[in-house]
């Protein structure tokens, strides 16, 4: 897991910090808390089984792109214009509708929505990304 820079607005430390005690000693997940290079991202890509970009405000997917180009199935959600990025391979758009941006959730959002991932077909996608 790489932790970006953290956004100190109220709310969102203290999730951080529930989050970093709910997988403390799970060796599975690593914490970074530096920006990386370039080269070292590729390396996480090549170390990894998928790329899951999962959030609410995802962009273009430049991220799944790059993974994908380096044979990592990935996903992204409906709702913007990347399903146009996962239509190979094991990558795909998740299901996904928009719901209002609260203020102070989110510094650089423009306009008064995001995406909400729909968590049981997230889940199910994820799952046949482990198992199949």
């Amino acid at each position: 897991m790489v932790r970006p820079e953290s956004n100190e607005r109220e709310g969102t430390v203290p999730l951080w910090v529930n989050m970093i005690q709910v997988i403390d000693g799970d060796s599975r997940i690593g914490i970074i808390h530096r920006t990386l290079y370039r080269i070292e991202i590729y390396g996480l890509f090549d170390t990894s089984d998928c790329f899951e970009s999962i959030h609410r405000s995802e962009g273009f997917a430049c991220g799944t792109a790059e993974a994908m180009r380096l044979g990592k199935p990935g996903t992204v959600t409906k709702v913007t214009g990347n399903p146009n990025v996962a239509l190979k391979g094991d990558s795909s758009p998740l299901d996904a509708h928009l719901i209002p941006v609260k203020e102070g959730q989110c510094p650089f959002c423009y306009g008064p929505q995001w995406t909400d991932a729909d968590i049981g077909n997230t889940a199910s996608h994820m799952t046949n990304l482990c198992c199949n």
